[in-house]
């Protein structure tokens, strides 16, 4: 993998990695599902202003209506696990744990996306791969606080919370995969404004059913912008973009193997704003987890 195309997949897991941190200061305010639809609000509006200044769109528009037709079913499965599913359990789970627990177990989604990946896409892994699929699990484990000798106690620390946050991992992984499904057929922009539609439809309706108030807009202070911002048009529409964009050539394995920067991350952030300390073991696995996502950066031989 290029050397600017993994720095730009590292850039966006560190703008995901803070997305639980400003999901936890919305929902001091607002439910887990009106976090869930001012999210994706303002990440759908901001696709939409990318979109009218694509130019490739408009010289291709009868290409791409086609196109949008054509794959419907992968447009609308996408909508419905990683923009509806994923996003209310997400901040369901967020709200019952912690914005570190929940980066944390995102280290778990690249394992869920090479699985579903070897399902429906019939990719092969190389050897170097399984290795680096190997070190990553093993780092996350340290990282996760499963020491050695002291397994089954570690396992008392997941909740509910942590429970949901897990079963979002699934469904954000089919994102992954169903791009790559439509890779070439659809631009990037064009299935993530689509697929972003549906879930945001489906958003709308459970708010309304739910018979809670629309999120006031008169309730958001300068912070609570300044966090939708940053989750919706920034960790949202321009991650989700070119991540896209890059499975259009790069395997899912591969791509997938730079999630597991997120818990280090995550990590970090508690260490610098919640003065949260990483112990010898899960400072071991952090550079475990690095030294897997080194693997990958070497291009296949011919």
């Amino acid at each position: 993998m290029p050397w600017l195309t993994l720095g730009g997949l590292l850039l966006c897991n560190a703008i995901w990695a803070t997305n639980p941190v400003m999901g936890k200061i919305l929902l001091r305010e607002f439910s887990a599902i009106q976090v869930s639809w001012l999210r994706y609000a303002l990440a759908f509006l901001a696709s939409l202003f990318f979109l009218f200044l694509l130019p490739i769109f408009h010289k291709e528009k009868g290409s791409e209506c086609a196109a949008l037709r054509a794959n419907a079913h992968w447009i609308f499965l996408a909508g419905l696990f990683t923009f509806f599913g994923s996003a209310l359990t997400q901040y369901l789970g967020l709200s019952l744990s912690t914005a570190s627990a929940n980066s944390i177990i995102v280290a778990m989604e690249p394992l869920a996306a090479i699985v579903l990946a070897r399902i429906f896409l019939r990719e092969q892994l190389e050897t170097r791969q399984f290795f680096a699929i190997a070190l990553a699990l093993l780092g996350f484990s340290l990282l996760s606080n499963l020491k050695p000798g002291n397994f089954v106690a570690s396992l008392l620390v997941f909740n509910l919370g942590n429970l949901l946050l897990l079963l979002t991992m699934p469904m954000e992984a089919m994102y992954t995969i169903l791009s790559r499904k439509v890779a070439g057929r659809l631009s990037p922009l064009v299935f993530f404004t689509a697929a972003l539609f549906v879930g945001f439809c489906f958003l709308s309706a459970t708010l309304f059913f739910s018979g809670q108030e629309w999120p006031s807009l008169s309730r958001l202070s300068g912070t609570h912008w300044f966090a939708l911002l940053w989750m919706g048009p920034l960790g949202t529409t321009i991650t989700y973009t070119f991540w896209t964009l890059t499975l259009v050539k790069a395997p899912v394995a591969l791509v997938a193997l730079t999630l597991f920067l997120q818990p280090i991350l995550g990590a970090l952030g508690g260490a610098i704003f919640l003065q949260e300390r990483l112990d010898y073991w899960q400072s071991l696995g952090a550079v475990i987890i690095l030294s897997a996502l080194l693997l990958t950066m070497g291009r296949k031989k011919s």
